[in-house]
């Protein structure tokens, strides 16, 4: 049993205050990724969440599928790659600022 358990739930309380934060920010920011030389647009926020997808009137008019797939295929991936370090950064600046994880592990001793 932990020596403090109002101390412990307090360290609670700050890791559920900032899990909380980083998953608000993450909803807020916007990843833009062009392929095709910008006749496709992927926009994807920081969950790695597509939230929209712009493909150019002349790449329809092209009637060519494969390049059409191959295309946004491409565009979703790399929207989803950048999404995930604009994550990791958002991750390594909240853990350098306010609570300190390297006390996680002091919660649970005598």
């Amino acid at each position: 049993m932990p020596k403090n358990i109002i101390e412990m739930l307090k360290k609670f309380d700050e890791v559920k205050k900032l899990v909380k934060n980083m998953q608000n920010q993450f909803k807020d920011k916007r990843i833009e990724v062009n392929t095709g030389a910008g006749l496709v647009r992927v926009v994807a926020n920081g969950n790695q969440e597509i939230i929209e997808i712009h493909i150019d009137p002349e790449l329809i008019k092209l009637k060519d599928k494969k390049l059409l797939e191959d295309l946004v295929k491409s565009a979703v991936n790399q929207a989803k790659e950048e999404a995930m370090k604009l994550s990791q950064e958002l991750i390594k600046e909240s853990m350098g600022t306010g609570f300190d994880a390297k006390n996680l592990g002091n919660l649970f001793s005598d």
